[in-house]
């Protein structure tokens, strides 16, 4: 049985809330390959997406230029549904994003 990709998107924004504090939006992505289970956090959602096409298990050149793509375009599910049919049954990969709440003034 296959086991599919998942995304789990929120909105990223940086947002100033009371006293000062400040909020950040991290992305993290957990990879299970053949190299076992992994994190990693990126800064915004292309540049997971990015990451993704030159590391992901199992596409070939043309594929990986077909990720670059659709890494780009507006509609994101396009690049999740084309990387879930290029990677092998056993590969898993799991992005969330994480709104992160810096200190304020006192």
């Amino acid at each position: 049985m296959r086991q599919s990709n998942s995304v789990n998107i929120c909105n990223p924004k940086t947002l100033i809330g009371k006293r000062g504090q400040r909020s950040i939006v991290v992305y993290s992505l957990a990879i299970n390959d053949s190299q076992g289970l992994s994190t990693r956090a990126f800064g915004d959602e292309e540049s997971v997406l990015l990451w993704l096409a030159d590391h992901a298990e199992g596409p070939d050149d043309a594929e990986r230029l077909e990720l670059h793509r659709l890494a780009q375009e507006p509609d994101k599910l396009l690049f999740w549904r084309f990387l879930r049919d290029i990677t092998p049954p056993y590969v898993q990969y799991r992005l969330q994003c994480h709104t992160l709440t810096l200190g304020g003034a006192r």
